[in-house]
């Protein structure tokens, strides 16, 4: 049987790593595949406040 093991990390701590990734990608310390964009950026905001709306909503419906 596999598992799923869920790291439900803190959101704080999320968006600080999103923005340290988008620097070094900016900077060219890291590779990244894609343009490393504000727009880009932006969708991963949005992104990660989706998901932490939906997995509010999860939470209380269980």
């Amino acid at each position: 049987m596999d598992r799923v093991i869920d790291l439900d990390t803190p959101l704080e701590i999320r968006k600080r790593r999103i923005m340290t990734q988008f620097m070094k990608w900016k900077l060219g310390l890291e590779s990244c595949h894609n343009r490393p964009t504000l727009a880009m950026l932006k969708v991963v905001f949005r992104r990660t406040r989706e998901l932490e709306t939906e997995k509010n909503r999860i939470e209380v419906w269980t």
